[in-house]
């Protein structure tokens, strides 16, 4: 889902030596200087949002050429820099293909993802809008976490002290159930109260594991995970919850929002509450709070230290003036309302000269975790704070980082070659036959009524200077997918196209002498409408931690995940410059 925020926040960071980084657009990003042990490290990082974006006339009508604008193909080279791989479709009666993507026999990179991987080239260099995101609603529970202000903003929601100092719960109870295609709560009629496991346990049909046993009309017995078992039994507790399934008149209804935002937490290991049979209530506990818009939110789970939600949806992170407009990826690719695209990608062959390069053993790569933006010390601003204490989290008033890319690196370390661990953990790995370096790849990009600015920002994206490459496909975590592109510009002579029936043939000329100037036109725009005097669009801040991404020739080597103690270390990662 694509959020449009309407903010309009003066981001106003200062490095830890008072100076500023400029993005080419007044924006500013923190410096955290040399690389030292409280600095994270990953092998990805972000390309930082611009504040500003550059708005772009709307596309001319679909029904006819028009005069000043393009129309032609890109043939695109494609050499695979480093092993690549795309996974084929599952073939029947088969849980998991391991060869590159094909179709009709031969091997190809989908158009679809040449498209995808341009479209966010094109998008951060034109500053344009950030991106599809997934606008939900992120969960934390950090009640024991090393950092001060994430775990104190948890228990201020959740727990309270008495006079005497002592903890109180601060959720409520009750019963959730389901009516049509909407969830409810039953609230609780007196307060749910603790019982230790060693009494719980004696109860006929005891649950061991995330479940619930009813007691009476209006009387739960609760047991969570057991996550841990403690040497004393009696320092685990399960929990008494009373509330009567017949009181639905004084129910209340949980948004479709808050359902959708807690079935789409990936970090969840316990049960879902939501997954409930026809004509079953089940206890719950929950917390009521109001988000930066004043709407009641509801957040729920099956014990009372669950994971709750934050005030703020990742949406409301993205802080982007002049947001209403149409940008210049959007004027190209299109939109889902307004008008179509005006470029076509197709699949990108391999070269026959290379099927040699095709892997036929199946290989297991490392092991790969998906994105984790929970961990707000690496998906978030953080000001310059590298302090666990500080830190800025999704309730706070701060930015996303950006875009998301991934550093180049060799491609010969991606192979698992550990067997027993593979052994033990056989359920966590994959298989895969990847394409290796070397190989070269056949595609083109068609396009319709480009105007030079249009045209040289597709140019700008594909063409890169000499030593960057791109990145596609999978395992792009562990090395793999490194791409270099060369580009042939050909463009439609309109006239002599229409003079016979053969012209289709004759009209089409080789235009690769005019990419700079394409991409000089794109450059000159964009450096006027951001107030930029570099020579290169390449020369403004904000596009050298993008050029650093991109650098193939020198890649950098403090990439690897962190362990997970230092994970938990909650380290900041530094932006793309500042990684040695």
């Amino acid at each position: 889902m694509l959020f449009r925020s309407n903010r309009n926040l003066k981001n106003s960071y200062k490095s830890s030596n008072n100076t500023k980084q400029t993005y080419g657009d007044n924006s500013a990003r923190p410096n955290f200087g040399r690389q030292d042990i409280f600095t994270a490290t990953a092998p990805y990082n972000f390309v930082p949002l611009n504040e500003k974006i550059v708005t772009h006339k709307k596309p001319d009508s679909f029904d006819k050429y028009h005069d000043n604008t393009n129309t032609g193909y890109i043939d695109l080279e494609i050499e695979a820099k480093t092993p690549i791989y795309t996974r084929d479709a599952k073939q029947k009666d088969e849980q998991e293909n391991s060869d590159f993507y094909k179709q009709a026999g031969r091997y190809r990179i989908p158009g679809s993802s040449l498209r995808g991987m341009t479209r966010t080239m094109v998008e951060m260099i034109s500053w344009s809008k950030f991106g599809d995101i997934n606008n939900s609603y992120l969960y934390y529970r950090s009640f024991a976490d090393m950092a001060n202000s994430i775990r104190d903003e948890y228990l201020k929601k959740m727990i309270s002290l008495d006079s005497k100092g002592k903890s109180l719960y601060q959720m409520s109870s009750g019963l959730v159930y389901k009516e049509g295609l909407h969830y409810s709560i039953i609230p609780e009629e007196k307060k749910f109260k603790q019982i230790k496991k060693s009494v719980s346990k004696k109860y006929p049909n005891y649950p061991r594991y995330y479940g619930y046993l009813l007691l009476n009309n209006n009387e739960y017995l609760v047991v969570p995970g057991e996550k841990f078992k403690p040497k004393n039994e009696d320092d685990q507790n399960d929990w008494i919850v009373y509330a009567d399934k017949r009181s639905t008149d004084k129910a209340f209804k949980i948004s479709d929002e808050d359902i959708w935002s807690y079935k789409n937490d990936k970090n969840r290991k316990s049960t879902d509450i939501t997954k409930l049979d026809k004509g079953e209530f089940r206890p719950c506990f929950y917390v009521k709070w109001k988000d930066t818009k004043g709407r009641d939110k509801i957040s729920f789970g099956h014990t009372p230290l669950f994971r709750i939600s934050y005030e703020k949806s990742i949406g409301e992170h993205i802080m982007q003036k002049n947001d209403d407009g149409i940008d210049i990826a959007e004027s190209i690719f299109g939109n889902e309302t307004d008008f179509m695209t005006r470029v076509f990608f197709e699949d990108a062959f391999l070269s026959k000269n290379y099927y040699d390069k095709v892997k036929t053993e199946k290989k297991t790569p490392k092991i790969l975790s998906g994105p984790k933006p929970t961990s707000f010390q690496l998906y978030l601003e953080q000001d310059g704070v590298n302090n666990k204490n500080y830190l800025k989290h999704y309730n706070s008033e701060t930015q996303i980082r950006g875009n998301k890319l991934y550093w180049h690196q060799n491609g010969g370390s991606w192979e698992e070659i550990d067997r027993d661990n593979i052994k033990k953990h056989q359920t966590q790995y994959t298989k895969i036959k990847p394409i290796n370096s070397g190989a070269k790849f056949q595609g083109r990009i068609r396009f319709e009524n480009l105007s030079n600015v249009e045209l040289g920002a597709l140019l700008f994206a594909i063409d890169l200077p000499k030593g960057l490459a791109h990145k596609i496909g999978m395992a792009k975590p562990l090395g793999l997918g490194s791409i270099r592109i060369v580009s042939t510009l050909c463009l439609s002579n309109r006239v002599n196209r229409y003079k016979n029936l053969f012209a289709e043939w004759d009209g089409i000329s080789d235009e690769s002498g005019r990419i700079e100037q394409f991409k000089q036109e794109f450059e000159k725009y964009i450096k006027m409408e951001i107030g930029e005097q570099e020579n290169s669009l390449w020369d403004t801040n904000r596009l050298k931690e993008l050029r650093k991404m991109l650098d193939f020739e020198h890649a950098v080597k403090n990439i690897e995940y962190m362990h997970l103690k230092e994970f938990k270390a909650r380290k900041v990662l530094p932006h793309p410059a500042n990684v040695k």
